[in-house]
């Protein structure tokens, strides 16, 4: 068999026949289809559209779903475009890794790739303005070899492919740096973004065509624009060492307000992100993530006599609170899995869908979720074995007056609700709490172990529990993980987001900075004359520093004054994506514009002060 790719999302170690697997897993499931519980991968054939496809299963699913369309429409719900109640949809292979089923109909979401492209971008033209501006700020230290070459000959033609020949040859050079860069840094973005994703890739050829082309086009622009503005320099002017840009430097202001404005666009997406994963991560989720640490019954016992033996072992141990188990995990656990189970009945006439949750004795107590009506599960489970407590999504979903007095019908067996608790986030905390029910079945399987620990020695309680599952299963690596760790997996795409946003918002400062001294240099060589008139009248040293900062200054509000309302309306459209999430206040935004202006006024001020503490006669030499 043809090995996957290590950039492949699919991947496997054994491949396994369905036919070969217990009847809970296949033979119960023939035929039905009402079960959903693996992929399904089609080939089209060659010519045939998914959207043709899609419009052709029609018949398919009004003769196998017709009991799920007819219960929609009792219950209520609306047809879509196409006036359907229920269709199959197909998924392109490509679009799979993007994909987020967690709100029923699958939708995909390539934030991360374009966001890292969207910064990479955003980067590139701030180094390109910043490379313009000090090309022209540099080119006042060689404005006489121009008169000079001018003089004795040479053509703009000549000066212009002079000039962009060393933007290129900078260029060239800043290619091999950056490629060095990327090979020593592409570990640490393989961590970071969970990929085997290489610089192999570079060599497709169509994309090796399209970086040489864009290498071309940057250095055309950046490289261009200045060697184009000194070739057209008179021979007067240069000889006399005087650098006069036409106008009132819109272009050049223009582009200065555009990249401090980048930079206070990620500044502020930096700081939001942020203040939201911190809100998610201190919220009161429901239970108790503080002192419970879970871990699988990945071992070769029976899950119910592997909970047993840690029990025995645990019970002398003072650090140890109680044990239980379930068949999922709150949060992800160490071992990366995740897993849910929704089943559908029928109730009073209309239809219930429900989260499914196994559990054994003592969940409730172990994860202190509160009972707000009737008990939790006994000691003895299999006296409850017809019981089950709902939270409270469920019992406003099933509108009954009397909950406690109420029964769920599964597969002709009727469960006794005996407990209501309070909503707890056992889900992503990108969604809403969606309707819980906990079953105790016996003998069924329970994957997780969950072990409450007292708050006064974490880590030796830690070790406790490790020691015990080593003597229960030795040949099974441990994978416990307090229930906090697992809550922080969960928003590991958020930490990603605001690791590369930061690193943007880092790197477009550096860049403005180099934009705002080269800027710097320009100004203070062209109102050098000025500087030193100024200082002969009696102007002191902080009357200039003024005069010479105020017009950077006045850039970088404008950009803030620019930048905020697109950075408010972005910020709080990827907010609503989050049920739970923060309230957008005007202080974050004058925080990242704050941090923008001091950043500024710090680069500025060493040349500034300079220029203005310079004896005046050097400056009046200028002519």
């Amino acid at each position: 068999m043809k090995i996957f790719r290590d950039t492949s999302s699919i991947g496997f170690d054994i491949v396994l026949n369905f036919k070969s697997q217990n009847e809970h897993a296949y033979a119960r499931t023939v035929g039905r289809w009402d079960m959903e519980n693996h992929e399904v991968y089609m080939q089209l054939s060659e010519g045939l559209k998914p959207e043709q496809f899609e419009k052709s299963t029609a018949d398919f699913t009004q003769l196998h779903y017709k009991n799920e369309i007819d219960n929609a429409k009792r219950d209520g719900f609306q047809p879509n475009v196409d006036g359907l109640y229920r269709q199959i949809k197909v998924l392109p292979l490509a679009d799979v890794r993007f994909a987020n089923f967690n709100q029923g109909v699958v939708s995909v979401n390539r934030t991360m790739p374009y966001l890292v492209l969207g910064i990479s971008f955003l980067i590139l033209f701030i180094a390109c303005v910043n490379f313009i501006n000090m090309s022209i700020a540099k080119s006042s230290q060689r404005l006489r070899e121009i008169g000079m070459r001018k003089t004795l000959g040479a053509n703009k033609k000549q000066l212009f492919f002079q000039f962009w020949g060393e933007s290129i040859l900078v260029f060239l050079m800043s290619i091999g740096l950056g490629v060095l860069l990327a090979v020593v840094l592409l570990p640490y973005f393989q961590t970071l973004f969970r990929t085997q994703a290489s610089l192999a890739t570079l060599l497709n050829p169509s994309l090796l065509i399209l970086l040489i082309f864009s290498v071309l086009l940057i250095t055309l622009i950046a490289g261009g624009y200045p060697a184009l503005l000194m070739s057209r320099l008179g021979t007067l002017q240069s000889l006399k060492g005087k650098l006069q840009v036409n106008g009132k430097n819109r272009l050049r202001n223009s582009l200065m307000v555009l990249q401090f404005g980048i930079a206070i666009l990620l500044i502020s997406g930096t700081l939001v992100l942020w203040d939201q994963v911190e809100f998610m991560r201190t919220k009161d989720l429901g239970f108790n993530k503080d002192q419970v640490i879970a871990f699988p019954l990945n071992g070769k016992l029976n899950d119910q006599k592997a909970i047993e033996l840690l029990r025995n072992t645990l019970q002398d141990k003072p650090n140890i609170v109680s044990i239980t188990a379930s068949n999922n995990i709150l949060g992800i656990g160490k071992d990366g899995n995740r897993t849910t189970s929704i089943l559908g009945f029928e109730h009073k006439g209309r239809g219930v869908d429900t989260h499914m949750l196994v559990v054994d004795a003592d969940y409730v107590e172990t994860l202190d979720l509160n009972i707000i009506e009737g008990r939790s599960f006994r000691k003895h489970l299999v006296s409850d074995s017809l019981s089950v407590i709902i939270n409270e999504a469920m019992a406003k979903q099933m509108n009954e007056d009397d909950i406690l007095a109420s029964q769920i019908t599964l597969d002709d067996a009727s469960y006794n609700i005996v407990g209501v608790i309070e909503d707890f986030n056992f889900q992503e905390l990108d969604q809403h709490i969606a309707p819980m029910t906990l079953f105790a079945l016996p003998n069924w399987n329970l994957r997780n172990a969950y072990v409450k620990v007292t708050s006064q020695n974490l880590e030796q309680a830690y070790d406790d529990v490790k020691t015990a599952w080593n003597t229960i299963e030795p040949n099974v690596e441990f994978q416990g993980s307090f229930l906090n760790e697992n809550i922080e997996r969960t928003l590991r795409n958020e930490r990603t987001m605001i690791t590369m946003i930061g690193s943007g918002s880092i790197l477009a400062i550096i860049l403005s900075c180099i934009g705002l001294f080269a800027m710097s240099l320009l100004i203070v060589a062209q109102r050098r004359k000025e500087i030193g008139v100024r200082k002969i009248v009696g102007a002191s040293v902080s009357a200039i520093t003024v005069l010479l900062t105020k017009d950077f200054l006045k850039l970088v509000v404008i950009a803030f004054l620019m930048a905020t309302p697109i950075a408010w309306w972005t910020m709080n459209k990827w907010l609503q994506n989050y049920p739970y999430r923060i309230d957008l206040n005007i202080w974050i935004f004058l925080a990242a514009g704050g941090i923008a202006v001091l950043i500024a006024m710090l680069t500025i001020a060493v040349k500034t002060i300079k220029a203005a503490t310079s004896n005046p006669v050097e400056s009046l030499r200028t002519e």
